[in-house]
């Protein structure tokens, strides 16, 4: 006698449905780390180019602070040759002026460094221009679609898997199968059999898969309180940003106003002492300390708008940009903050 026999178990109850959740949860944490990979990128772009706007503004600022020296050392060395002016005055504004070039020399090394960042995250030759910085706009990012959303819900989908697939296992196991049999090979009364079975394997312990589905369903209460909190630190940065704008702008009126001022009691000095060239030495501290007031406003002004720059690049991480399907076109994809939809605050 001899034969064959085939057998096929078929998936648990629910088996499938956990396999389809745990493919949707595979994709769902794929499409939230690609988007948080975009997003950080184009994050720390963008606040390399705001922060090498900021101190090429330092520089422009630091080299008109030196002119301005530089008349007063003029006006300081001609009273030195008629015995007007004293010496440590001269030395004052000299030192001044060399402490203006340190900072000056600092600055351009923190362009380089700034420039070289975005030329190396974007794989740019030094000498390609490098684009200009963008931002996303506040009103524009959705906050259940941002990266940390998305993964707190690829979490739900997972623990949902999880718990669909422990709930599987405790179900009963089936198979099917087919037989054929041949007996007295060769005899004139050989007889053929074909046999169909089915099998179940019954779960005596299935109590002992609900401590798996209730692990499951904590995790996905967990994933729930994750997309609400995901979606309040959304908020937050989004208020954060707003108030950094705010006070960027009242950065911008102080400083124009404090100029406004400054202006004015220029000119009450000058009325007062008459021209430059015959200053006297408490006029010349006048002068100078009108002359550092209009710097460091400027200079709050700079911070309080890298200050929401920086702000506004963090956004990137909230609302990633969209790149181009590179499969289905030949052309490299463009950097990260060249989107021409976006607009600057």
């Amino acid at each position: 006698m001899y034969g064959a026999f085939l057998e096929q178990p078929l998936p648990r109850w629910g088996e499938r449905d956990a396999a389809r959740l745990n493919a949707t949860a595979a994709t769902r944490m794929g499409e939230a780390d690609l988007s948080e990979t975009i997003g950080e990128e184009a994050a720390r772009v963008a606040s390399a180019l705001s922060e090498a706007q900021a101190w090429r503004a330092t520089i422009i600022l630091r080299h008109e602070a030196e002119l301005r020296i530089q008349v007063l050392k003029d006006i300081v060395h001609g009273q030195l040759a008629s015995g007007a002016a004293p010496v440590g005055a001269a030395v004052a504004l000299d030192t001044r002026a060399q402490e203006l070039a340190l900072q000056i020399s600092d600055a351009e090394r923190q362009v380089a460094d700034a420039d070289a960042e975005v030329r190396g995250r974007l794989g740019m030759a030094s000498t390609d221009p490098l684009p200009s910085v963008a931002y996303p706009q506040l009103n524009g990012i959705d906050v259940a679609v941002t990266p940390l959303g998305l993964r707190a819900t690829a979490a739900q989908a997972a623990a949902a898997a999880e718990e669909r697939g422990a709930e599987a296992r405790g179900n009963p196991e089936t198979s099917v199968g087919v037989g054929w049999e041949r007996e007295r090979a060769g005899m004139p009364d050989q007889d053929d059999r074909v046999r169909l079975s089915f099998t179940m394997s019954l779960p005596l312990y299935r109590a002992a898969y609900e401590a798996s589905a209730d692990a499951a369903r904590a995790r996905a209460r967990a994933a729930t309180h994750e997309v609400n909190g995901s979606r309040w630190m959304t908020r937050s940065q989004i208020e954060r940003a707003t108030r950094a704008q705010v006070q960027a702008e009242r950065a911008r009126k102080v400083a124009g106003a404090l100029a406004e001022r400054t202006r004015t009691e220029m000119d009450a000095i000058t009325q007062q002492v008459g021209i430059p060239q015959q200053m006297a030495s408490g006029s010349l501290v006048q002068v100078m300390d009108l002359f550092d007031r209009i710097t460091a406003a400027q200079q709050q002004m700079i911070d309080a708008e890298l200050t929401n720059a920086l702000a506004m690049a963090d956004l990137w991480r909230l609302a990633p940009p969209i790149l181009p399907d590179v499969r289905s076109t030949s052309v490299a994809p463009p950097p990260a903050l060249s989107a021409s939809t976006i607009d600057r605050p």
